[in-house]
Order: C-alpha cells, then structure tokens, then sequence
C-alpha cells in the first residue's frame, strides 16, 4: 500500500507541474526514495526485486528505491550481539550490574548508544586479563601483538577462551559501524556495508532474517546459496 502511496505521489507531483521548459529533468522522473526501518525496508526490496522481472510496460514500482537508516541498524547489530554472547555477558555484566533488567539495559539495548559509556572499561578488562600473566612470567608489560597473540592461542584450546574472544571482535564491528557515520560530513558507506558483511553470521544465527536480506540485496550476496569462502 505504502509503495503504491509514494509511487501515486510521485506521478501527481509530475503530472501538475510543466517540466518542458526545466533545465533538467526533475529527479522524480527516475526514482522514488524510500527511507525506513530494517522489516519495512526488506518488504520494499522484495516488492522491488519482484517487479523487476516483469517487463518495462508492466512494472507497478518503476524507479522505486528504498534505503534503511544506520540508527536501527546499528541496534540490531548490538541485540544480536547480546543474543549471541547471552551467556558470558550475563555473567560478566552482573559483576556491576546487579539485577537482571539492568544487564538487559546493556545487553539488548533499546538505543545502541547505552552500550558506549561501559563498552571501553568492559573490553578493557577483558584484555588486561590476558596480558596480566605474560606480565608475570615475563617481568614487563607485553604489546597489543602478544596479547593477540596469547588470546588466539586461548581460544584453540579453551571454548570459553573462543567465546570471549568472539564477543570482543563482534565489539569492534559495533564500533565500526558507528564510526562509519561520523567520518566526514556525510560518513563513510563502504565501511558501513563492510561491517555488515561482517555481521552475516550473527544474523544468521540469531536468525534475523530480514537483516540479512537487506545485506544481501544492498551488497549483491546471494541470499539463497552459500558464499564462497571470502565473501563475507
């Protein structure tokens, strides 16, 4: 309904005015843009990738484009990290959050800017767990390189280890996806898509379905075979 609405806006808006005599054509003789949250957005790209197999004369939504805003993206994307390390950050986040509505305040997060105030000493403290013993049985402080190092080795022993180091390279995406939109004046799309290639697999197992449609629409995966080692 709501595609019809704005594909009828736009033919009423070009039917009364006379653009003849304009420099150019008006913008709305090729497109018509819609801007919304993830679920509407999936839905407007189906219609859309439906409508384009029929042929020129018979297309209902010539032209119509629809785009989904990084705000609930970036939500989303911090949901399914807090589904997804349910477990860990249940126990990590009630050593200062002590009941459990409070833990869900950082785990799934209502607005993703809850999580950012406590995201830095949470990460920190992960990190300074594992350098602290190559502290002590080297005598001095070890680099970010031997950290990762150690924490890689950890994790191939040790599921607990893996985990742990998961959520925190799943945190980072999170950061990149934020910086993604504060680099220049306008912020930085390829990195926003590159984030969210990154994040594939925990919509996948989180099964957030129409996220990784809108992914795979926005970024030419296929959303019906598997991607070849790489892609994502």
């Amino acid at each position: 309904m709501t595609a019809d609405y704005v594909c009828n806006v736009r033919k009423k808006q070009l039917d009364k005015h006379d653009y003849d005599n304009a420099i150019e054509d008006p913008i709305a003789e090729d497109i018509a843009v819609v801007m919304c949250d993830g679920a509407p957005c999936s839905q407007y790209m189906s219609i859309i990738a439906e409508d384009r197999n029929e042929e020129d004369g018979k297309k209902s939504y010539p032209g119509l484009m629809s785009f989904f805003g990084g705000f609930h993206t970036l939500m989303k994307c911090a949901n399914c990290n807090g589904e997804m390390f349910a477990n860990i950050l249940s126990t990590f986040v009630a050593s200062w959050r002590n009941s459990t509505k409070k833990v869900e305040w950082f785990t799934l997060p209502s607005d993703p800017k809850q999580r950012e105030a406590e995201t830095p000493q949470h990460t920190a403290a992960h990190y300074a767990a594992a350098a602290l013993p190559l502290k002590e049985k080297f005598g001095s402080w070890p680099s970010a390189v031997e950290v990762n190092n150690h924490m890689m080795e950890r994790a191939e022993k040790y599921p607990i280890c893996a985990l742990v180091l998961l959520f925190l390279r799943s945190e980072v995406i999170l950061k990149m996806l934020r910086a993604s939109e504060k680099i220049g004046k306008r912020g930085c799309v390829e990195l926003f898509f590159y984030c969210l290639k990154l994040d594939v697999p925990i919509f996948a197992v989180t099964h957030k379905t129409d996220y990784m449609r809108l992914v795979c629409f926005s970024s030419g995966i296929s959303a019906r075979t598997p991607s070849r080692q790489g892609d994502l």
